[in-house]
């Protein structure tokens, strides 16, 4: 339907995602299987789908995963996984369709409080182990995807761009991430969980995997 309405397609920005924590002992195949079929098996078809329309307009995939691709939390293994497997799926596809189509994934670390809050503690110890000392804002993440899919990023393919205000650098394992997000139960909160929110891209994309059919040269 995008393309009969506008004649071509430009870009795909893959942004559905599910989350939910599976402790160890507790994890099911059905929570396997909905994890991934909605963070890596929807991306890759949706782009095979889409892969002839953004050939032929040199386009643009960008894919959203999560810090917790490479640095998992311990409750949250299959999700984790889940996106990890998007960044290969990213990277797969990058190699598969160059010349003509770039592919790239944004990686979000902390993106809004949670509508109910969070511990005032909590948000102090965020944000004095977050280099830049803030948490980020949709716009951060709506930028970096515009970018991406613009032209100024013409020779950028295959990457895995973390805007999470330097957290990422500071990590050198996971045992570090579970120190820093408390696990469920103890007040703290993780990273997807405060990256959601409703308008997690400022308006670009929201809810379901949109196809984004935009003359990127206007």
């Amino acid at each position: 339907r995008t393309v009969g309405h506008f004649g071509r397609l430009d870009a795909l920005v893959n942004n559905a995602s599910a989350f939910y924590p599976t402790p160890v002992g507790g994890a099911t195949p059905a929570q396997w299987e909905e994890l991934f079929a909605v963070n890596a098996r929807a991306p890759f078809f949706l782009a095979q789908a889409a892969a002839p329309h953004l050939r032929a307009a040199r386009g643009a995939i960008v894919n959203i995963a999560d810090i917790y691709a490479e640095k998992p939390r311990a409750d949250l293994a299959v999700y984790a996984a889940s996106k990890a497997a998007l960044l290969a799926v990213s990277r797969g596809l990058a190699a598969s369709l160059a010349p003509e189509v770039r592919v790239n994934a944004v990686s979000p670390g902390a993106i809004l409080w949670p509508d109910g809050g969070i511990d005032p503690h909590v948000q102090d110890r965020l944000l004095a182990q977050t280099p830049l000392g803030r948490i980020g804002d949709p716009g951060d993440i709506a930028g970096t995807v515009a970018w991406l899919l613009g032209d100024t990023a013409g020779y950028v393919t295959g990457q895995v761009i973390h805007v999470d205000g330097g957290l990422h650098a500071l990590l050198s394992g996971a045992d570090q991430l579970d120190a820093f997000f408390a696990l469920p139960g103890d007040g703290g909160v993780g990273a997807a969980e405060v990256e959601s929110g409703g308008q997690f891209l400022g308006g670009l994309v929201q809810g379901v995997v949109h196809f984004l059919s935009v003359d990127l040269a206007h």
